[in-house]
């Protein structure tokens, strides 16, 4: 019988030390901030008063009325699992009905509303941008996509999905290696070439997986363009 319970217990201290490996990899776009990392910002109001009636960004208060403190408890989980994610229609069919912000995730559906109280960031029309993500757990191998929403997106009236949305032409982000902050933070950056636009949009930020689960990040920072 111990010699049992031993072989059950170093199997289960293999199998935990091999789950990281497959389930956690974890992170958030930090600039242009995703909605999750603004809502953060005011992380106190989300927890006192009660209600949430502290939050003073419209937006991030109807994502709590929706979600609760959820959408920032879980910052860096924004993610889903699709075992075909080089099908872009396997995972267009995973994240579908407005579902894009929260990938999908009942429990962080808030970060999907739609309003026009998102903050956005100031980026130049047709300039070039340093996307900056922290990553809580890094992993490789994994690749990146951009995508922004267009012209006719309305984010104030419509939930964001695939049809909304254009993928940026980016360098070939595979494996990309992290760099570790002053913050002693892990984070990843890519550069990405933003079209000469004028008004508001939305960036979608995939950091995929390349392993069994097939485990992808998707993060949404609101913008708004400026004169070049």
């Amino acid at each position: 019988m111990i010699k049992k319970l031993s072989l059950v217990a170093g199997c289960s201290i293999l199998c935990a030390s091999m789950l990281p490996s497959l389930v956690q990899a974890h992170g958030y776009t930090v600039d242009p901030p995703s909605r999750q990392a603004y809502c953060n910002e005011e992380s106190e109001a989300f927890y006192w008063p009660a209600g949430g009636t502290g939050i003073t960004n419209a937006a991030c208060k109807a994502a709590y009325d929706k979600s609760g403190s959820t959408i920032i408890d879980q910052i860096d989980q924004y993610a889903i699992n699709v075992a075909k994610y080089t099908d872009m229609e396997e995972v267009k069919k995973a994240i579908s009905g407005g579902t894009v912000c929260s990938a999908n995730n009942d429990i962080l559906s808030g970060i999907d509303v739609a309003s026009a109280d998102w903050k956005r960031t100031e980026v130049a029309s047709g300039a070039t941008i340093e996307l900056k993500f922290m990553a809580t757990t890094v992993h490789n191998p994994s690749y990146w996509e951009v995508y922004i929403s267009k012209p006719d997106y309305d984010e104030s009236n419509e939930k964001l999905d695939w049809d909304d949305l254009t993928k940026i032409d980016l360098a070939d982000y595979k494996n990309l290696e992290a760099w570790v902050g002053d913050d002693e933070k892990s984070y990843f950056t890519l550069s990405v070439p933003l079209p000469e636009r004028t008004g508001n949009a939305v960036l979608v930020t995939r950091w995929q997986r390349d392993d069994p689960a097939g485990e992808g990040f998707y993060n949404c920072s609101d913008i708004t363009f400026s004169a070049p």
